[in-house]
């Protein structure tokens, strides 16, 4: 669940401080072009991320346990089949993080270039995403639907905010 949820919001919140000036209509319309680079720029940041927090919070994990049965040698676990374990389990947590980055963050841009409608109707219903995925994560972990949902609408809103004022693309 934390790649799906962090990618989908992660490339959401950066299509929403990256984009939200363009998506609003008082400029130049979203191109595909730039849906494009603004998606796979969101995946890879996102990929990066998580390889990096996934590795070093498996390979902690792993550290961990040789000081809990009082192993002599630090890090032997690590250096283990259970650290290349924790090598390919980060990687692939990484992949779809970044594959669902990719869609959070080219799904407003794409639609928004390919019909040529933009304005505060694609960004409602971009910051409505997010309560929706805020609703989704709630329920997968057994959370309050409305506050994870409210959460994520004011996080949404605030960048929102921020991407207008910064207008960065």
């Amino acid at each position: 669940m934390l790649p799906v949820a962090l990618g989908l919001s992660d490339g959401i919140l950066n299509t929403l401080m990256l984009a939200a000036n363009r998506l609003q209509g008082d400029v130049v319309p979203v191109t595909l072009s730039l849906a494009f680079r603004i998606a796979a720029a969101s995946a890879v940041e996102s990929a990066f991320m998580l390889f990096v927090a996934g590795y070093a919070q498996l390979r902690g994990e792993l550290v961990h346990a040789d000081r809990q049965l009082n192993v002599l040698v630090r890090g032997r676990m690590a250096r283990t089949r259970q650290g290349r374990a924790a090598l390919l389990e980060a990687a692939f947590m990484a992949l779809v993080a970044g594959m669902c980055s990719f869609v959070g963050a080219g799904a407003p841009l794409f639609f928004a270039a390919a019909t040529g409608v933009s304005g505060y109707p694609v960004l409602a219903v971009t910051v409505v995403s997010l309560g929706v995925l805020g609703i989704s994560i709630a329920r997968a972990a057994h959370g309050r639907p409305i506050v994870w949902a409210a959460a994520m609408l004011a996080g949404g809103f605030v960048v929102t905010v921020i991407g207008v004022y910064l207008h960065i693309v």
